[in-house]
């Protein structure tokens, strides 16, 4: 039975072949006939693709151009700018840049530099001009300075000429000259003499200036220490004041008027003309101070108990004695007693010079007249010029000093 069924299931099978091979058959003809029919369609969809994937290649290919030319331009900008930003051009457009400052600082600071010093050499040659001790000439030689164009900076010679025109006469800053005097070196030399007699040296030195003392003197050297046999004294150009009197400022400025008085002469230091040299020798000093009492200080150690050594403030007259004649000091003290009379009556400005020109006139113009007379001359022509004879005749008669006959003065 088995069998059986196993016979009729293969002639089942074997009759089913050709229904399915037909089937089959049936179904790839369908499918190749639908695919005949699809075949156009697929091919445009293809070429469809074809043009977009050409359009999209063409496309990249623009921007790709693009992006290049772009590319060269910022290449080729670099390249300009790269010249600007190379290190080496850099380096020498620095060293360029740097080398121009320097240049113009050197040329500014020379410039001021020079402004600098031009306008110092014109102030040292305007204090050099009134070094003079005189303010008359210290103004005839700022004048000088502007007529002549040396003094070129501009803000300068309008304020020059602007105080040359407000100045009065006799008014003015003038300063001492220069190497007048010279300190020695001496143990007894301290700094504190020092000082005080060199400030009151160089303002002395100005008056005598002033009115009238040549300017021209040889240096005097200054020397504080033992004075043999003297408590001071001048010679050969040196003013030799004892350490224990040194701070008498007098003393120092009656020294230094025998300097100025006759380190010209080769007069002999005797009789009247001692005498006459010896009154202008306190006076002067006594004048500058504004004081007729001579060496209140120095009196202490020389004279102990006297207030002053000797004072020009007196009624002391002329005599014709030898020992007059045979003391300068004595005789000096009846000059000056004279000549500080005449201060009191016709003032310092207008008596000192007076005095300092006619002690120069009696060493200019020697006389056969004895000193005395031939000094009062000489004081009386001086005072004539501004019509002050006469009060300077009036004192030095009521003085006992004859103007007529010589034999009532000390003979030479």
């Amino acid at each position: 039975m088995r069998r059986r069924e196993f016979v009729t299931q293969l002639a089942g099978a074997v009759a089913a072949l050709p229904i399915a091979a037909l089937v089959l058959a049936l179904a790839n003809s369908k499918s190749l006939a639908q695919a005949a029919k699809n075949e156009p369609s697929t091919e445009a969809l293809r070429l469809e693709l074809d043009k977009e994937k050409w359009r999209d290649e063409r496309e990249m290919r623009v921007r790709e151009l693009a992006l290049k030319e772009r590319e060269l331009s910022l290449r080729e900008g670099e390249q300009v700018s790269s010249k600007w930003f190379n290190p080496l051009f850099v380096a020498i457009c620095a060293a360029a840049l740097a080398a121009l400052g320097n240049l113009l600082v050197t040329f500014f600071n020379g410039r001021t530099q020079l402004k600098l010093e031009t306008s110092k050499a014109e102030s040292t040659r305007i204090l050099e001009m009134i070094k003079t001790g005189d303010t008359e000439a210290a103004a005839k030689n700022l004048e000088f300075l502007l007529g002549a164009g040396l003094v070129v900076e501009k803000d300068q010679a309008i304020s020059l000429r602007e105080y040359l025109d407000r100045r009065q006469p006799g008014k003015g800053p003038s300063l001492p000259s220069p190497g007048r005097f010279a300190f020695e070196a001496t143990t007894d030399l301290t700094a504190d003499i020092q000082t005080e007699l060199q400030g009151k040296l160089e303002a002395y030195i100005a008056y005598l200036d002033k009115i009238g003392s040549p300017p021209d003197l040889v240096q005097a050297k200054i020397k504080i220490g033992a004075v043999p046999g003297h408590y001071a004294q001048y010679q050969n150009n040196t003013l030799e004041i004892d350490s224990r009197i040194a701070r008498d400022v007098f003393v120092a400025l009656r020294e230094y008027s025998h300097h100025a008085l006759t380190s010209k002469t080769n007069n002999p230091w005797t009789g009247n003309f001692a005498g006459i040299e010896s009154g202008l020798a306190d006076y002067f000093p006594a004048s500058f101070l504004n004081n007729p009492r001579v060496g209140e200080i120095s009196a202490e150690i020389i004279r102990p108990g006297q207030p002053y050594l000797r004072c020009l403030d007196n009624r002391l007259k002329f005599k014709t004695t030898k020992a007059l004649k045979d003391d300068p000091w004595t005789t000096g003290e009846i000059w000056g007693g004279a000549f500080w009379e005449m201060r009191n009556r016709l003032t310092g400005d207008v008596i000192d010079p007076i005095l300092m020109k006619a002690w120069w006139s009696l060493l200019d113009h020697p006389s056969k007249t004895s000193a005395p007379k031939a000094f009062a001359a000489e004081v009386l022509a001086a005072a004539k010029l501004n019509q002050h004879d006469k009060t300077i005749q009036t004192i030095l008669r009521n003085r006992g000093f004859s103007l007529d006959k010589a034999a009532s003065v000390p003979g030479p």
